[in-house]
């Protein structure tokens, strides 16, 4: 396991693990590119976390201000560790598995706007 930034044989966090042959006969890692489902669903648990803490204290609910600093919590997390999106593939295993909560629950709010776009153009057809 990999506990520092960079190691001896090159590779460095941000490159993907596998080597690439370089022009000059020698193995390269090359740079991961950003990946925008991370940062999309860290952003949307953030977010879902901070509305349903404001309906908490709106409505009293002292399940809804957990839930909501809960869903906070992992969408930030999932954004620090993946660096707003930009490192999937170059994460040690106990990284990536950190970074899944606030991916599952960002997955929540963006299945609902999808959800909600397909009942309103549902509902558009039915009156056309």
């Amino acid at each position: 396991m990999i506990k520092s930034e960079s190691c001896q044989c090159g590779w460095h966090r941000g490159h993907d693990p596998t080597q690439v042959l370089g022009p000059d006969g020698k193995y390269y890692f090359v740079g991961e590119e950003p990946k925008k489902a991370p940062r999309n669903e860290g952003l949307a648990a953030a977010v879902l976390g901070v509305v349903l803490f404001i309906a908490g204290v709106a409505g009293g609910g002292g399940g809804l201000i957990v839930f909501g600093l809960v869903c906070v919590t992992a969408g930030v997390t999932t954004l620090v560790i993946t660096k707003m999106g930009t490192l999937w593939k170059g994460l040690q295993p106990h990284e990536q598995a950190a970074a899944w909560p606030g991916r599952i629950i960002g997955w929540v709010p963006l299945a609902f706007v999808v959800l909600l776009i397909g009942l309103m153009a549902f509902i558009g057809n039915l009156f056309t």
